[in-house]
């Protein structure tokens, strides 16, 4: 149902002429790439992400890839590219990065759009998509699922992600300090699992509006050894429903084969999604 619902939004990627694309402001720059927002042929708002250097065009070349086997509307799809200069073109997300979007809430700068469950379910529903394409994200953070004004969630940047079948060098510590699992950090191969300990710590920032280990008297070397060794993991509130606190110990768990699915997750998510509060939009329109 989803796969169609995709097809029936989004044409395939395309290759597209760069003077048809007008950059007007920088939204990230990192050490390889920058993210622009853009306009398409001056009727499309979009995210151009580009490499610094040619050294680089492999990765970007991974990430298209990558994109052109996702058709989960739950996934920010690639629209197109552009050869020379390499270039990936996205949907531009007007309501920024869930990082963001909780800060907000929680400082009372923005109104509470979604259900912590409605996101949890988008998320979730990624991942599983991402899993049955045997593809790892292996750098899922708040700051990669992205917002739209027109309340639906997508999972962003996949420059990190590989084939779980195909790829044996998946020992380095891949991800964002905060959100790799303790397995990872030892040197273990990164495995299925490895992003479910990710998406668990994403559902810690869910239910406290706060970055992971917020509360934690470690910091520095200390924190990253604690979390290593499997001594911490991000708080919930107390208050916090007792099913979605079993569901997200079970994603922190130390073992990672007792970590579950992410299809059982997306089961479990399902089943409590809010009847009384509309839906959340699936897809955007093509307009």
């Amino acid at each position: 149902m989803a796969d169609l619902l995709y097809r029936s939004v989004y044409e395939p990627p395309y290759e597209m002429d760069a003077s048809d694309i007008l950059v007007t402001e920088r939204l990230r720059a990192g050490g390889q790439g920058v993210v622009d927002r853009g306009r398409y042929k001056g009727t499309r708002d979009v995210a151009v992400k580009s490499v610094l250097s040619t050294s680089s065009d492999s990765s970007l070349e991974d990430e298209i890839t990558v994109l052109t086997k996702c058709t989960s509307p739950f996934i920010l799809p690639l629209l197109g590219y552009v050869r020379d200069p390499s270039m990936m073109v996205l949907p531009f997300m007007d309501g920024g990065n869930l990082r963001e979007y909780l800060d907000g809430v929680r400082e009372e700068r923005l109104p509470e759009m979604y259900a912590t469950v409605e996101i949890a379910y988008a998320i979730a529903s990624a991942l599983a998509h991402l899993h049955a394409k045997s593809l790892l994200h292996r750098d899922l953070k708040s700051d990669n699922i992205l917002l739209s004004r027109r309340r639906f969630v997508q999972v962003a940047d996949l420059g990190s992600a590989r084939d779980h079948a195909q790829d044996t060098t998946m020992t380095q510590a891949v991800g964002t300090l905060l959100w790799i699992a303790p397995e990872v950090f030892n040197g273990g191969r990164y495995a299925f699992s490895a992003d479910v300990f990710s998406f668990g710590v994403i559902l810690t920032e869910l239910d406290t509006r706060q970055k992971p280990y917020f509360d934690a008297p470690l910091r520095g070397f200390q924190l990253t050894d604690a979390i290593r060794a499997g001594d911490l993991v991000p708080s919930l509130r107390a208050t916090c429903p007792a099913w979605y606190r079993s569901l997200a110990q079970a994603c922190l768990h130390l073992d990672p084969s007792a970590r579950p699915a992410a299809t059982e997750i997306q089961t479990t998510l399902a089943l409590h999604l809010p009847r009384t509060c509309s839906s959340l939009a699936l897809a955007p329109c093509t307009a």
